[in-house]
C-alpha cells in the first residue's frame, strides 16, 4: 500500500498548474495530496492581502522534504508534529491547544510549492486564504507552515497562526517579518488538520443479530442494529459487520476478566494505545466503561476516500453530551497478538460515530477489526 501512495503521491505532486496574472483566479488543478491522506485535493485559488501568491511547479527540494516527512510519518510510525525541530514544535503545540485539540493528533492535509511575489512593498503582515476543495469546516483545527529554504538550502519550517475561514477555505497569517524573506524563493505551504469525514448512506445490519436490553455491564455486549458509512463519492463502499474471528472472542473474553476483577477496562489496552485514546478523550480513560463490542469489516475501499465515519445504532441508550473513545484492534500473525489503535469517537443520541483512518479500513477488508467502544458510565 505504501508503494501505491508514494506512486500515486508522485504523479499528483508533479501536475503543474496553469495561473494567470493574478492570485485571487487560479484555475484548480494543482494538486496537494500528502502520505496518509491521498484524497486528490486541489488548490482552487489562493488571496492574499498586499502581496501575490501562486502555486508553483515542484522542484527537487520540495519532494526531497515531502520524501522526508513520508519516511519519519509512514515508514518509522512517527506522529507528524514529531518531525519539527523543538522550538517549532512548541509553537505547533501551542497553535493546536488554543483551537482545543492536541498537536500529536495532527495530520498533513496539504503540500505544495508555492511562490510569494511582492514581498518587498509589504508594510502589514499578510492574510492568505487558501480555497481547497476538500472539505474544511468551520472549528476544524488546523496549522499551517512555511518552509522557506535558507541560503544552504534546508528546509526552515514556520509555523502560523490559522484558521478555517470558510468551507473549504484554510486562512492563516504570516509575519511581516518573515515575509520580508519569501521574495524569489520556493516555498513550501503545508497544512495539518484532524480531517473529519463526511456521513454517508445507511446499510442495514444483515438478519440474524439479536438485540439485548443493556445490562450496563460489559459481560451482556449489545449488537450493532444498523450502521451509517461514509467514502466520499464512493456509493459501494460500505463498513458492515462481521463474524469474531478466534483471536476477538479471545481478546473479548480478556476484557470480560479485566472487568470482572473490578479494574478499568481501559488498563486490558497497551500504554501507546492508552496514551493515543487520552489525546483524544481526555485523561479520564479509566473511569470509562465498555458496554460494546463488535467484529466489523469493509468491502469495496479504495485509498483515494481517505478517513470513514461509521455511524453505529446500539441499544445502549447514549446521549450526545457523552464523551468517549472505541479501541479498535486486529490480529497480527506475525505478533501472535492482538494490535490495538484508539480512534476518534462521537456520541448522539444511542448512537455512536467511529472514524476509522484510511490506515485501518484496508486491514478492515483483509482480516477484520473489533471495536470496543468506552463512554462514561450511564446511570
Amino acid at each position: 500500500m505504501k508503494k501505491a501512495l508514494a506512486g500515486c503521491l508522485t504523479a499528483l505532486m508533479t501536475v503543474v498548474l496553469c495561473v494567470t496574472a493574478l492570485a485571487s483566479d487560479i484555475v484548480a488543478q494543482q494538486y496537494t495530496d500528502v502520505p496518509g491522506t491521498p484524497t486528490q485535493d486541489a488548490v482552487v485559488s489562493i488571496e492574499a492581502d498586499g502581496v501575490t501568491v501562486q502555486t508553483a511547479r515542484p522542484v527537487t527540494l520540495t519532494m526531497s522534504e515531502l520524501q522526508s516527512q513520508y519516511k519519519f510519518v509512514v515508514d518509522e510510525n512517527n506522529r507528524p508534529v514529531n518531525y519539527f525541530e523543538e522550538t517549532v514544535r512548541t509553537r505547533i503545540m501551542e497553535l493546536a491547544a488554543a483551537q482545543g485539540t492536541a498537536a500529536e493528533l495532527l495530520h498533513i492535509s496539504e503540500f505544495f510549492n508555492s511562490a510569494f511575489t511582492g514581498c518587498a512593498s509589504a508594510t502589514a503582515d499578510a492574510e492568505v486564504s487558501l480555497q481547497l476543495t476538500a472539505t474544511y469546516t468551520a472549528g476544524q483545527p488546523v496549522v499551517s507552515h512555511l518552509g522557506v529554504p535558507d541560503e544552504s538550502g534546508v528546509i526552515v519550517w514556520h509555523a502560523l497562526d490559522s484558521s478555517v475561514t470558510g468551507n473549504h477555505i484554510v486562512t492563516f497569517i504570516v509575519p511581516l517579518e518573515l515575509l520580508a524573506t519569501l521574495e524569489g524563493k520556493d516555498v513550501i505551504i503545508s497544512v495539518m488538520t484532524i480531517r473529519y469525514a463526511t456521513i454517508g448512506s445507511a446499510e442495514q445490519v444483515p438478519a440474524g443479530f439479536e438485540v439485548i436490553t443493556p445490562s450496563m455491564s460489559i459481560s451482556d455486549i449489545n449488537n450493532v442494529v444498523d450502521l451509517i458509512t461514509s467514502g466520499g463519492a464512493a456509493d459501494e463502499f460500505q463498513i458492515m459487520l462481521a463474524e469474531e474471528t478466534t483471536p476477538m472472542q479471545e481478546a473479548r473474553d480478556e476484557l470480560y476478566q479485566v472487568a470482572g476483577s473490578g479494574q478499568p477496562v481501559a488498563t486490558y489496552f497497551d500504554e501507546a494505545t492508552r496514551n493515543t485514546a487520552s489525546l483524544l478523550q481526555g485523561d479520564d480513560l479509566d473511569s470509562l466503561v465498555a458496554y460494546e463490542i463488535a467484529a466489523v469489516t469493509a468491502v469495496n475501499y479504495v485509498d483515494t476516500y481517505g478517513d470513514a465515519a461509521a455511524v453505529f445504532t446500539f441499544a445502549t441508550p447514549y446521549t450526545e453530551d457523552m464523551s468517549g473513545v472505541t479501541m479498535a484492534g486486529y490480529y497480527d500473525e506475525e505478533q501472535g497478538t492482538m494490535v490495538w489503535t484508539a480512534l476518534r469517537t462521537e456520541f448522539t443520541e444511542g448512537g455512536v460515530s467511529v472514524t476509522f483512518t484510511q490506515q485501518l479500513i484496508p486491514i478492515l477488508e483483509e482480516r477484520g477489526v473489533m471495536i470496543v467502544v468506552l463512554s462514561e458510565p450511564i446511570s
